[in-house]
């Protein structure tokens, strides 16, 4: 009950940052649109890109590869529904997404699907009575870490209702077997990353172990952290500790991180959220982009000198409008990818 109460004074300090973060799925779930691109995609070793769009309400998850010359819708929802979160395997073959109840307070279920790309055979893993938020397929392909909350509510009058209670998990797909990795409970915990071999998982949320008073919420920030997945629930800030500006969307490369981040926190204006580089071994800080949106989601390509993500044109003045990007990291220049369904 602590963290809940103290969650409500700091939802109340924060709540100019909170409510316009790009980190939180379920946020960005209550601002898809009727028509047009969702945020959520995900691009494969070769090179074919996973989106979702909407068309007049319902979820449709399409693939792109240029080089190929595919571009196919693989299926499609009825708007009671929304996907989330597309996973590409290791060698590109299958395609893992979530599925929900739009209506996520009065029937909060989820399924997680796999897709064959060749074949478009569709197979339901596993469904629970409970709000999956994000996937992420092991590099061995052999199971699935998820996110899973226990709650949908607000614990604050003025924040809205939010996935709250949430733990890391894991689906053994040979086994069909079901592991609660971690009891935290966390508030909030977003864009899962796992190692290799199954060791660690890496998530961002709010630094609150030290917090005590108001003034204390007043100051907590949202990092990445490394959670021992060895039954210890062993945490500690992985990103820089002392960092005065909340992180929240990222991804590795290699021993560095690309994250999302607010670029223009002295402003009195709207924030720009941004894309920077992080070295933690020289603890060197690299801002990425400059567009003056946000831009979100960082997906690495194969190659590792690309890096795929989101921009939302209209931040800050309507409806979200996303587009996707790319970045060179040689050249550091940006370029909008073509994609269906942009209106």
């Amino acid at each position: 009950m602590k963290k809940r109460l103290t969650w409500i004074i700091a939802s109340a300090l924060l709540i100019l940052t909170t409510l316009l973060a790009v980190g939180f799925l379920l946020q960005k779930g209550d601002n898809e649109k009727t028509n047009g691109l969702a945020e959520h995609y995900d691009v494969s070793s070769n090179g074919t890109i996973a989106y979702i769009t909407f068309t007049d309400g319902k979820p449709s998850l399409r693939i792109k590869n240029d080089k190929q010359k595919l571009e196919k819708e693989l299926i499609q929802y009825d708007n009671d529904k929304i996907i989330l979160d597309p996973s590409f395997s290791a060698d590109g073959s299958q395609l893992v997404y979530i599925v929900s109840n739009k209506d996520m307070e009065q029937t909060p279920y989820s399924w997680v699907v796999s897709i064959n790309i060749q074949t478009e055979e569709i197979s339901t893993l596993f469904k629970e009575q409970q709000l999956i938020t994000e996937i992420e397929l092991a590099k061995n392909d052999q199971s699935i870490f998820y996110l899973q909350a226990g709650t949908f509510e607000n614990y604050s009058p003025i924040t809205g209702k939010r996935p709250h209670d949430i733990d890391i998990f894991e689906y053994h797909l040979k086994e069909k077997q079901q592991i609660q990795h971690t009891k935290l409970k966390e508030y909030g915990m977003n864009s899962l990353q796992v190692d290799e071999k199954g060791r660690y998982a890496y998530v961002a949320m709010v630094d609150d172990k030290e917090e005590q008073t108001a003034d204390d919420a007043f100051e907590m920030k949202e990092r990445i952290f490394q959670i021992s997945l060895n039954g210890t629930n062993k945490v500690k800030v992985y990103s820089a500790p002392d960092r005065k500006e909340d992180i929240y969307d990222f991804n590795f490369i290699g021993n560095e991180i690309i994250f999302q981040s607010v670029a223009n926190s002295e402003t009195n204006g709207i924030f720009e959220y941004e894309l920077f580089q992080f070295n933690p071994a020289s603890n060197k800080e690299t801002q990425l982009t400059q567009l003056g949106k946000s831009a979100s989601h960082p997906v690495i390509a194969a190659d590792l000198q690309t890096v795929y993500f989101m921009v939302d044109i209209q931040f800050g003045e309507d409806e979200p409008e996303y587009h996707l990007y790319q970045l060179d990291l040689a050249s550091k220049k940006t370029s909008e990818i073509s994609l269906p369904h942009n209106y």
